[in-house]
């Protein structure tokens, strides 16, 4: 297709109800038989941008012909009538419904998608090249693939306009013909006593192919919309083979009736010499029993019948298989071994047709998923979901599809990692500012900053980690004892052994039935006995330096300034320590 045919002027086909079809027109032309009536609100129209066929009442372009439609004209009174008043009775205006939109329900629509032909409103409507797609078509437009029309049997094709081509004979009905002289050869041949029973089979094997390629070709012909020709080669090929089939099975039933006529013919020998275990296992059957066996052979040929009706070609030649295993003898059995090589043909033929299909929906689907990923790899999110989406849904059983899941879930996956860090890095400011609330002891403040971080991120690390802060902070908000007593635990490093003695001891004091109550003893004692051995160090030190025993003075100094930094007597004991090793040099 041509640039210049991409930008014309669409072509409209129209299908009527009554199954008439019009020559394809302008949208001009095809306002024209609208307002003319030749085309009705639910005759069907289709043009190159659409995929199938859509009622003419949902063309945007005939809303206002079909909403204030007027009736004909009258026809022209007689000569003698013609001074009376015409009185023309105008039809009540038709209220046309505008459809919603196809993404979003309860917004009406403005335009249609040219690729998949539904109605979109102007928040989905996208434009390139002059065509309005939607979202799902845009991207597929945009991975290279034409949009809305997937690869598989049973897809209508879309409408290219150009220059007429001159038509092509179809290869399919020249073999039609071929196989159908073919199977007037050996059905001829069925008249040399010696071939009939080679002949008969292999012309009704042979016609049934034709008749099939002859079918093939007359759909395909049709389809084309006479861009294809050879309709009457692929019609005599269908006549002929169906012939030859009548043919064959009037042969067969005539060479049936002429066995159980005389059973001591050639054909009785031959068939015995063909299948012996076959008959032996039928002798000896009454003929109730006989009866029961060609009601059952019946059975399965009405199920095989009924596969092939609904195009299950598998299950027809299973049922065949199963039919002639389990009645051998039967009259069922023996049409359904003649037509049984065909059926499998043709299986293998659909099962071909089935991976050739598979295969290119493979490559599509492959080609698609290595563009979403480029488009992802560039930022673009919204369009590789979308495209990814589109494989998920066209191509479900395709290996692109399982890698298209795959990177669904990757994508959402990482779009949820980076929500999580967002709500993370709000919850540590919060934390953060609790946290130094709880410094300031401001513990009510600090309990409702931790409620806030549990409350609205309760998914986070940071919540896990504040829940004993939140309880900490909730006791000190409540309890003056438990302030008061982290107040002094506090600060007891900066206290020298004698004010934290001062400060428990007023605890107790104050406090004596607090849940702190043993803790604040044991602190106290532990601070009572750390000053008396500090006392007592710097005692020792103090009277062995007086006494000039250096060495004995220098080792008290020394264990009470590193193991007893908070006695008032470290001050005192460094300056004796420093003039101790001074007395030492000398």
């Amino acid at each position: 297709m041509t640039s210049d045919d991409i930008h014309g002027p669409k072509h409209w086909k129209v299908k009527t109800r009554d199954g008439s079809k019009l020559e394809p027109a302008s949208l001009d032309v095809l306002r024209q038989w609208v307002a003319s009536r030749q085309i009705g609100p639910n005759d069907l129209v289709i043009n190159e941008d659409l995929a199938d066929w859509i009622r003419a009442s949902e063309v945007i372009d005939l809303f206002d012909l079909f909403e204030k439609q007027e009736p004909k004209q009258a026809p022209p009174p007689p000569a003698k009538e013609a001074d009376k008043p015409i009185v023309i009775i105008k039809e009540a205006e038709a209220e046309v419904e505008v459809p919603d939109c196809a993404y979003h329900s309860g917004r009406k629509a403005t335009v249609i998608c040219v690729g998949c032909g539904k109605f979109i409103c102007d928040e989905c409507r996208q434009k390139l090249d002059g065509k309005v797609y939607c979202g799902r078509c845009m991207a597929e437009k945009q991975a290279g693939v034409e949009p809305g029309a997937p690869v598989g049997p049973g897809v209508v094709p879309q409408i290219v306009l150009g220059a007429p081509a001159k038509p092509v004979l179809i290869k399919t009905s020249v073999a039609s013909v071929v196989l159908a002289i073919c199977a007037v050869l050996a059905s001829a041949a069925m008249f040399v006593p010696g071939l009939r029973l080679v002949m008969a089979p292999a012309a009704s094997a042979i016609a049934f192919i034709a008749v099939l390629l002859g079918g093939f070709a007359l759909n395909r012909i049709r389809l084309s919309g006479e861009v294809l020709r050879g309709k009457r080669l692929a019609l005599t090929a269908l006549i002929a083979g169906c012939i030859v089939l009548v043919g064959s099975f009037a042969f067969a039933l005539y060479v049936t009736m002429g066995v159980r006529r005389s059973p001591g013919g050639e054909t009785n020998v031959l068939q015995a010499l063909r299948r012996p275990a076959r008959r032996a296992g039928t002798t000896g059957l009454s003929g109730q029993a006989a009866a029961e066996r060609e009601a059952g052979a019946k059975q399965l040929l009405e199920q095989i019948q009924k596969h092939l009706n609904e195009g299950q070609i598998e299950q027809a030649v299973s049922a065949s298989r199963t039919l002639i295993g389990l009645y051998p003898e039967t009259q069922a059995a023996g049409l359904v071994e003649k037509q049984l090589p065909s059926l499998e043909q043709a299986l293998a033929r659909q099962r071909a047709t089935a991976e050739e299909t598979h295969r290119q929906n493979e490559q599509v689907a492959q080609t698609r998923l290595e563009h979403a990923v480029k488009m992802y790899s560039e930022g673009d999110r919204p369009v590789a979901e979308d495209i990814l989406k589109s494989i998920v849904d066209n191509y479900p059983d395709t290996k692109a599809a399982e890698a298209a899941r795959a990177e669904i879930a990757r994508i959402e996956q990482t779009i949820a990692d980076q929500e999580l860090g967002k709500l993370e890095q709000k919850a540590a400011q919060l934390a953060e500012q609790a946290n130094k609330r709880m410094e300031l002891e401001q513990y009510a403040e600090a309990a409702e900053l931790y409620r806030r971080i549990l409350n609205q991120y309760p998914q986070t690390p940071t919540a896990t980690s504040v829940k004993p802060r939140l309880a900490e902070a909730e006791v000190f908000a409540s309890n003056e004892s438990e302030r008061e007593f982290r107040r002094i635990s506090k600060g007891l490093e900066n206290k020298t052994y004698e004010q934290a003695i001062d400060l428990f001891q007023s605890f107790l004091m104050k406090y004596s039935t607090s849940s702190r109550a043993e803790e604040a003893k044991k602190l106290l004692d532990d601070n009572r006995n750390n000053k008396n051995i500090a006392d007592n160090l710097y005692n020792f030190g103090h009277t062995y330096f007086e006494e000039q025993k250096y060495d004995l003075a220098l080792g008290r100094f020394e264990k009470l300034i590193k193991e007893h930094p908070r006695s008032r007597w470290v001050s005192f004991a460094k300056r004796e320590y420093d003039e101790t090793l001074r007395k030492l040099k000398k």
